[in-house]
C-alpha cells in the first residue's frame, strides 16, 4: 500500500501520554475511533498501527501511525469519554524515511514458544527447533509483535504439542502471520491449505507476498471475503483449526456463525480483545455451545482458545 493519501508521502503520528492504568482504555479508544473513522469514510486507509510503550515508571505514550491527517476533534472526543481528565493528544507528521528509522529500530526479532518473528534484514543463527516466520515493514500492517499477535502464537505452539489439523481457517489474517505459523507448523497434516480470509484487499495482498516471502505460497490460500459470508469459506468446512484475532465486537457477532463452520472436535483460537472484554466474548461463545479451554493474558490483552462442549459436538451438523 502506498504511504500517505495526503500526497506527503510520510505518515501522521497520534501520540498520548498516559498513566500506566490508563494504557488500555486509551489504546481500545483510539482504535475504535480509527475504526469508525474509516468505516464512515472520514479517513479512507485510516487506521495503520496502535502500538504503547513505557516512556518511565509508570509513565506510558500510546501512539498510532494513520495515512491521512486525522480529525483532532474526533480524537478528542473518543478519549473526553473516558474517566478522568482528558489527556493530551499531539499529531504530528512524520516523514517516510523518518518512520522507516524508527520502525526498522523498533522491530526486533520477537518469540513466542517455537515461532520467531522477524525482518528479512536480520541475520540469525539457524536453529531446527525454531520456526522463523519472516514479516518485513509495511506501512498498512503488524510486524507481529503486538501482544494479540503473541498470545495466538503461543497458543498455536501449545495446541502442536497436543495434536494435528488437517482444516485450518485464518479469519481476519492482516498481514497473514498466523495462517503462516500454521503452514510451516501443521505442513504434513494439513489436507488443504490454510485458508487466510480479511475483508481488507490490502491486508490480502500483503499475506499473499508474505506466503512467497515465507516459502508457503502452496501452502497458503488467501482470500478477500467477509468471513462466513463468503461461499468459498462456507464450502470448505468444516475447520478443525479457527484462528481470528480481530476486535471483541466482531467475534462476538460471529460466534454462532464460526460454531456452525467448527469440526466437532476442533479447536478455536481468538483475540484482539482486551482483558475487561474477556466476559462478553466467553458469553457469547458459550451459548454459541463453544467452552473456555485456555487463556493467555499479555500486556493487557488476552487471547481464548475454546472447544465445542460435549452437547454441542454432538448435535453439530455433521458436514
Amino acid at each position: 500500500m502506498a504511504a500517505g493519501n495526503d500526497g506527503h508521502g510520510g505518515f501522521w503520528q497520534i501520540e498520548v501520554p498516559v498513566a500506566a492504568a490508563a494504557v488500555e482504555a486509551v489504546e481500545a479508544a483510539l482504535i475504535g475511533a480509527l475504526e469508525v473513522a474509516e468505516i464512515e469514510g472520514a479517513w479512507p486507509g485510516a487506521g495503520v498501527s496502535v502500538s504503547s510503550f513505557e516512556e518511565q515508571p509508570g509513565q506510558w505514550r500510546v501512539s498510532a501511525l494513520v495515512e491521512a491527517e486525522p480529525e483532532r476533534r474526533r480524537l478528542a472526543a473518543a478519549l473526553a469519554a473516558l474517566p478522568g481528565r482528558p489527556p493530551e493528544i499531539s499529531v504530528s507528521l512524520l516523514a517516510a524515511e523518518d518512520w522507516v528509522k524508527r520502525a526498522l529500530a523498533s522491530h526486533q526479532p520477537v518469540r513466542a514458544g517455537r515461532y520467531r518473528i522477524r525482518g528479512s534484514h536480520h541475520t540469525v543463527a539457524s536453529d531446527s527447533a525454531v520456526i522463523d516466520l519472516v514479516i518485513d515493514l509495511g506501512p498498512a500492517f503488524g510486524t507481529g509483535g503486538h501482544a494479540s499477535t503473541l498470545g495466538c502464537l503461543l497458543a498455536l505452539d501449545a495446541l502442536a504439542e497436543a495434536g494435528n489439523y488437517a482444516r485450518p481457517l485464518d479469519l481476519g489474517c492482516g498481514s497473514g502471520i498466523l495462517a503462516l505459523a500454521i503452514a510451516r507448523t501443521w505442513a504434513r497434516s494439513c489436507t488443504q491449505p490454510v485458508l487466510a480470509v480479511d475483508i481488507d484487499a490490502g491486508a490480502v495482498d500483503i499475506a499473499r507476498a508474505n506466503a512467497e516471502l515465507n516459502g508457503v505460497a502452496g501452502r497458503v490460500h488467501c482470500l478477500h471475503a467477509d468471513g462466513f459470508g463468503h461461499a468459498g469459506v462456507r464450502h470448505q468446512a468444516p475447520y478443525d483449526l479457527i484462528v481470528a484475532n480481530i476486535l471483541a465486537e466482531p467475534l462476538k457477532h460471529m460466534a454462532a456463525d464460526l460454531a456452525a463452520h467448527l469440526a466437532r472436535r476442533g479447536k478455536v483460537v481468538l483475540s484482539g480483545l482486551l482483558q475487561r472484554q474477556e466476559g462478553g466474548v466467553i458469553a457469547a461463545y458459550r451459548r454459541a455451545g463453544l467452552r473456555l479451554q485456555r487463556r493467555y493474558r499479555l500486556d493487557g490483552w488476552s487471547t481464548l482458545v475454546f472447544a465445542p462442549t460435549a452437547k454441542a459436538g454432538r448435535q453439530r451438523k455433521r458436514f
